[in-house]
């Protein structure tokens, strides 16, 4: 799971401050003349019946402007809550890592689509609002001066559509095993002499409105040619025969460790 580190900057020389009006899923924050601004929205769209959200952010940043040659990093952390009317809620934040979340500050406009899991027992429901919280941490490269600006939107939660590149079945094979286990087989596989590292978030609406959980990674000896076995617990509930969502990110190398690719796969699978 990811870990964010947060900064809190005071008296710091040259450190920026922001100063952030009322919140709308439109509104842009200033900093340095724009240097940095981004939107919430303007829907949030719900995977594999409630089991995952995904939150749309654009965004435009430019490192020059922000801290000249002594620029760092920025990234984006986002949550997500729903109110229900029985007095309930179902929350949750990012756990995609930086390859989602990490801003490109080249002075152009871009978007990301961020992945969200609810880390409690309820899953997402369709016409339910849902509060977002998006923050941008954006610091030089000492970590001396750093910005975090905030924004909160209220926007709808829909379905995604049967034609949303994250709303795809992915083919893998996903078994049940006892006491609500499951295991997802990873391509493509250890090269020969070679490893595989898998990662496997899974969510699953199990019935109801009750969502499970699941992470893991994997074993070495579990790798095989042309997959690597990642077995997970889930929980609180079992996992059950049925449609689940699931983000995994993978490398392979050969045996010496230096030759390696990479991917991120975040879909559909049918555990049976």
């Amino acid at each position: 799971m990811r870990t964010f580190r947060l900064l809190v900057v005071t008296a710091l020389v040259g450190a920026l401050t922001v100063a952030a009006g009322p919140a709308t899923a439109q509104a842009a924050i200033p900093s340095r003349a724009t240097a940095l601004s981004f939107q919430i929205g303007p829907v949030v769209r719900l995977m594999g019946d409630g089991a995952a959200a995904v939150v749309p952010i654009s965004y435009r940043c430019s490192a020059t402007r922000l801290f000249g040659a002594n620029f760092g990093y920025a990234f984006v952390t986002v949550e997500l809550s729903q109110q229900f009317d029985s007095g309930q809620s179902a929350d949750g934040f990012d756990l995609g890592g930086a390859e989602d979340t990490n801003l490109r500050c080249d002075d152009r406009a871009h978007n990301l689509r961020i992945l969200v899991f609810p880390n409690g027992s309820l899953a997402y429901r369709t016409g339910t609002s849902a509060h977002v919280t998006a923050q941008v941490l954006a610091c030089d490269v000492d970590e001396t001066a750093c910005i975090q600006p905030s924004r909160d939107a209220k926007l709808p939660a829909l379905t995604a559509d049967r034609a949303d590149p994250l709303n795809q079945q992915l083919g893998l094979t996903t078994t049940l095993g006892v006491a609500g286990t499951v295991t997802v087989l990873v391509p493509p596989g250890c090269p020969p002499g070679g490893f595989e590292q898998a990662n496997v978030l899974f969510s699953q609406r199990v019935r109801a409105q009750a969502v499970t959980f699941g992470e893991a990674s994997s074993d070495p000896s579990a790798c095989l040619r042309s997959s690597t076995a990642v077995g997970l617990q889930t929980g609180p509930f079992p996992a059950r025969q049925k449609v689940a969502y699931v983000l995994i990110n993978w490398t392979s190398c050969d045996a010496s460790g230096t030759h390696c690719s990479s991917g991120r796969l975040e879909g559909l699978v049918t555990v049976n």
